[in-house]
């Protein structure tokens, strides 16, 4: 069974270090670089296996991550021989940012590195992570909360981000709600398409 994961560098790699780092595993780049609006991103093939591996720099987020298509082995291979060279966010770190009496605490980074290594079921603790970021009191992380929703695009979030566009009191929050689940329902969930 084919899998698709995000693994989130644990520090910034760039594409050109991270092309170093497939060549350096013997892998083959399937063309060249692309540029979207939103990302920079270049796909590799690891040799010897049906996995395909995407490197993109994500300029919503500000982050970059390894997007594997693969067996679970074959994903577990990429993992352990880039993390090598370059460590990778675990449920751990991302704990970590989020806990307000660590000396990392980074929620919005946080949200949005639970956000992209969200498995494509919902999970308890992560849903748990959203809910208590959309309801603090600091409008600016209830916003990268309503944001990041995007990227698991869980249906558990409709009603959080219902609610949130009836009730948030940032006029600013609200409206990236009305739009985070609005776009959730025609893109994600296909509700209003033919």
């Amino acid at each position: 069974m084919k899998n698709r994961v995000r693994l989130v560098f644990a520090n910034v790699v760039r594409e050109p270090a991270f092309a170093w780092a497939a060549g350096e595993l013997g892998w083959q780049a399937a063309g060249g670089p692309r540029e979207y609006a939103q990302s920079h991103e270049r796909e590799w093939l690891p040799r010897g296996t049906g996995a395909s591996v995407t490197y993109v720099d994500d300029k919503l987020v500000e982050a970059q991550y390894l997007l594997v298509g693969g067996t679970q082995e074959e994903v577990a291979s990429v993992r352990e021989s880039v993390s090598a060279l370059a460590p990778f966010y675990t449920k751990d770190s991302i704990r970590v940012m989020l806990d307000p009496a660590a000396g990392s605490y980074n929620p919005i980074l946080g949200l949005y590195v639970a956000a992209l290594t969200a498995p494509p079921e919902a999970e308890p603790e992560i849903l748990s992570w959203f809910r208590d970021a959309m309801a603090h009191s600091n409008p600016v992380l209830r916003r990268a909360a309503y944001f990041a929703t995007s990227y698991p695009g869980w249906r558990e979030f409709e009603p959080m981000l219902v609610k949130a566009g009836e009730e948030d009191p940032d006029a600013e929050a609200r409206d990236l709600a009305v739009k985070a689940l609005a776009s959730l329902r025609k893109h994600v969930w296909k509700e209003g398409r033919t």
